[in-house]
């Protein structure tokens, strides 16, 4: 009865402790995505470069291109942000299918030049790697 007894506080210790700790992660994982929203694009560029610069081992002239390319999409992303916040403050109305359309569309196309452009300035080993990482995070993206 004792041994029971025992076996019981330390499974609920453990577990509490393991709650507190799970939250606490996606406490900071939205404190992490408000402070990356907080930068500015060169900011947010310039880190995102540094990351695949570690994952890739990219040389000087990737780097800079790549900077460039990062650059491009995070004054875009910034750009739409603002936009979508400012229709949704005048107005909220529904998009019709042919503008959902047109919307993926340009959005899929945009994807496929990236990948492209991304394939000329990296090596084989290098795309291959930059395939993988990009498609782990589209899984965890959609797991949500």
């Amino acid at each position: 009865m004792k041994n029971l007894v025992i076996a019981t506080v330390f499974l609920l210790t453990t577990v509490s402790f393991a709650q507190e700790k799970h939250q606490k992660r996606g406490e900071r994982k939205k404190e992490n995505i408000e402070f990356i929203k907080n930068l500015s694009p060169e900011q947010q560029a310039s880190l995102k470069t540094k990351r695949m610069t570690l994952a890739l081992d990219l040389t000087k002239s990737q780097q800079q291109e790549i900077y460039t390319i990062n650059l491009e999409k995070a004054k875009k992303r910034k750009n739409m942000h603002l936009k979508k916040e400012r229709n949704s403050i005048l107005q909220k109305k529904e998009l019709s299918s042919e503008e959902r359309f047109d919307i993926m569309s340009t959005r899929l196309d945009e994807k496929i030049a990236h990948k492209k452009r991304m394939k000329s300035i990296l090596s084989e080993k290098q795309f291959e790697q930059w395939q993988k990482i990009h498609k782990k995070r589209i899984t965890r993206k959609h797991k949500k």
